[in-house]
Formats: C-alpha cells, structure tokens, sequence
C-alpha cells in the first residue's frame, strides 16, 4: 500500500510514496557522539571541531581517550591535525586515525574545552562552486529515484491504479548528495532546475525538500513544470 491518498473535495485523484534520503551511519554516529549536549573537557583551553569516519566501533575508544590526546596536541601547540587535514602530517595523526577522526582542528570559544563533532564527507558534499541553476538537483533526483533500492517506492505508484502518482523526497540531515545538488534547497528562493528530473514510468510528480528549516519545497510535473513553494503554510 502507498504512504499517502490524494483527495480534492472529497475524492481521491491521487497515490503519493514518502521517501527519505539519508545515510544511516553518519547519523547514527551523530547521534551517539553528540547527544543533546557538547562535550566539554575542562583539560583543554581551547575548543575543537572534530571531522570524524563513520565507524562506529570507535566511538567507545573515543570516549576514553580523546580527551588526553587532545590535551597532549594542546601542550605541543598543535591546532589542526588527522589523516585528512590540511596540515602537514604529525606526530598525532597515526592516532587520531586509530579513533577514526578525520581532522580536529582548534577554535576559540566562550566554553573552553568544548568539542564539537561532524561526520567527514567527501569534497563533493562538504561544499563547492553555488549552482546558478537548479540542474544538479533535477539529474541527481532522476538517478536516485531510478535506483534499484526505490523500486518498491514506484511500484506501489504503478498499482495504485491512480492518475496521479506522486513521489515525495526529504532530504534528510547529512544526507549523501553532492554540494551542488542540495545546495538550492538549503536557502529561500533556491534556483530551480532548468531541466526535467529523468523519472521512471509511472511517476507523474516529484517533490523534494530538506529536513531543516530553511529552503522551500520544489515540485515537478509534465503539465507544469518545477514550481517552488513554501515548506511551512499557515491554515
């Protein structure tokens, strides 16, 4: 059965499939690591953004012994450090790798000792050249909902036997998409695509939004097009 009926004045004109776009690690680890509070140890004088892999089998390690490693790095007056920093590679980064961080870099704060933590995404997701257009988020909708592991998603829309067959896709937070595809929904009036999404046969809509309060809702269909609308509407 799909997630969602369409009905207009009391009659159903359409079948809509709910979806999530998310990677199941990052989160995880986000929520593990982060909790509802920042980490403060009141060893160190200064904060640390920390970039981490998602293994999860680290995070106990981590808890023990993150704390004096930093505090050893703060002592040799080493700011910025990992595997995949933009510093020259030291004498810490063998064991900052054993605890799956990517790269820990020092900041100043109003809490010394704070520790921030953020899954490590590749070049691709983690920023980029702002899109002028829309257009990378039209081709990466069309390959994501082609993909094998969302064909229930378009096979229930072909059951439904309704004239409108509607796909719903949240982007959730840290979700595996390329800067320049979800870049035009993170901010109000993002660039809509230019293009069509290249949707598999029984789908006559697309939505497609982000978990997060900024941005709008864009919408395609072959009557009109993409439209933008507002995520949040007073009734």
């Amino acid at each position: 059965m799909y997630d969602l009926s369409l009905s207009r004045g009391g009659h159903q004109f359409g079948a809509c499939e709910v979806t999530v776009v998310h990677d199941p690690r990052r989160t995880e680890l986000w929520r593990l690591l982060n909790g509802d509070a920042i980490w403060i140890d009141p060893r160190l004088e200064g904060g640390w953004w920390l970039h981490l892999e998602p293994r999860l089998g680290s995070v106990k390690r981590m808890r023990t012994e993150l704390g004096p490693l930093l505090e050893s790095m703060e002592a040799c007056g080493v700011t910025s450090a990992g595997p995949r920093s933009y510093a020259a590679e030291g004498p810490f980064d063998a064991h900052l790798d054993a605890l799956g961080v990517a790269s820990a870099d020092q900041y100043s704060v109003t809490k010394p000792g704070s520790i921030c933590f953020l899954p490590y995404l590749p070049d691709t997701e983690g920023g980029g050249v702002v899109p002028v257009t829309g257009d990378a988020l039209a081709l990466w909708l069309g390959d994501w909902v082609s993909a094998p592991s969302r064909s229930d998603n378009v096979r229930k829309l072909r059951a439904s036997g309704c004239e409108e067959r509607h796909l719903f896709v949240c982007l959730a937070f840290l979700s595996p998409v390329a800067f320049t595809a979800a870049d035009v929904l993170l901010h109000d009036e993002g660039a809509l695509p230019t293009v069509p999404p290249n949707l598999p046969q029984g789908i006559t809509h697309v939505w497609v939004a982000g978990l997060w309060n900024g941005g709008d809702l864009f919408g395609w269909s072959e009557p009109t097009g993409w439209t933008r609308s507002a995520k949040q509407i007073d009734v």
